[in-house]
């Protein structure tokens, strides 16, 4: 027995019963979210880093800070904000104009998501200039998030509308390292294939009395098909990227959530698989132009009557 109960200690029996151990540590207010940095970078995480009251904190995204997409692509980032009071998404554009949209955290999830570019955007409230955020004169875009006067209390990023010319509109949204969701879009020539794969088994011929003669129609089979697999697989081709937006294609290349939006339905994204088991990170200094192609296939294959 120990007295008073209240010391700390820890009490073991000999027979091997259950240990009582006091003075436990006590852990509480603590959070998780759906991110994983790296090795190297972790010894100096600081969660505080990303809780968002100054233009110093970080977005949770892993997104560089100059990255090239379309208008259409879709990103969606999280952030961790420190009330959840409403704040504010705030956008500039090349041409100087501004806007913002309100935004409400979730009381019962600390971090939180809004879109930045495509269909995930959101109406915007005009702030000053002229409508619209993106249009074929627009070359960049700013986004940050502010309180109610409009004062930064996160870090600006900045998307480059790329208006290149698309031979296709092949795009896929990904979950990138931090938990954000970003897109990249492949706009050079593609290729489809489709693989067809078939389960048979052989079936005896019974044959058929014809006037006393043994005879077979020739409509029978003796190999007949079980089932029949069709998996199609898409070659895709980005255009000319930066150093940053190379090294930020390879988590697209391992990440565990893919989805591609196809050329014959815009605005339906599908479940799909990477394929490539490798992703080289070109370095600029050996190579200026740096391009990547990646082979994707739907998560659900198609389905063969039968």
């Amino acid at each position: 027995m120990v007295s008073p109960s209240s010391t700390a200690g820890e009490l073991i029996y000999a027979d091997n019963r259950k240990s009582l151990t006091r003075s436990l540590s006590i852990n509480a207010n603590n959070f998780a979210f759906k991110g994983a940095d790296t090795f190297k970078n972790f010894k100096d995480y600081d969660y505080t880093d990303y809780v968002l009251y100054t233009a110093a904190n970080k977005f949770l995204t892993t997104m560089p800070d100059e990255f090239y997409a379309s208008s259409t692509q879709e990103i969606l980032v999280s952030y961790l904000p420190q009330t959840t009071a409403t704040r504010r998404m705030y956008f500039e554009n090349s041409a100087g104009s501004t806007f913002y949209k309100d935004v409400t955290p979730s009381s019962g999830e600390v971090v939180n998501y809004s879109g930045v570019l495509g269909s995930v955007l959101g109406i915007l409230t005009l702030n000053s200039g002229v409508f619209p955020l993106i249009d074929d004169s627009i070359e960049w875009i700013e986004y940050s998030y502010v309180d109610n006067t409009n004062t930064k209390v996160s870090e600006t990023k900045r998307i480059y509308i790329d208006h290149r010319c698309k031979q296709e509109t092949f795009e896929i949204l990904f979950l990138d390292r931090l938990g954000s969701w970003s897109s990249f879009n492949f706009m050079l020539k593609a290729q489809e294939k489709e693989t067809v794969s078939r389960e048979v088994y052989n079936k005896d011929l019974t044959g058929t009395d014809d006037s006393g003669s043994w005879t077979y129609e020739t409509t029978d089979k003796g190999f007949k098909v079980h089932s029949v697999d069709v998996e199609k697989e898409y070659t895709l081709n980005t255009n000319w990227m930066t150093q940053e937006m190379n090294e930020y294609f390879a988590e697209l290349v391992s990440s565990p959530e893919t989805y591609i939006k196809l050329t014959t339905d815009d605005d339906v994204y599908y479940s799909c698989l990477i394929k490539d088991t490798t992703s080289e990170v070109v370095r600029q200094k050996g190579k200026n132009l740096i391009r990547k192609t990646i082979k994707v296939e739907l998560s659900n294959k198609e389905i063969v009557n039968g």
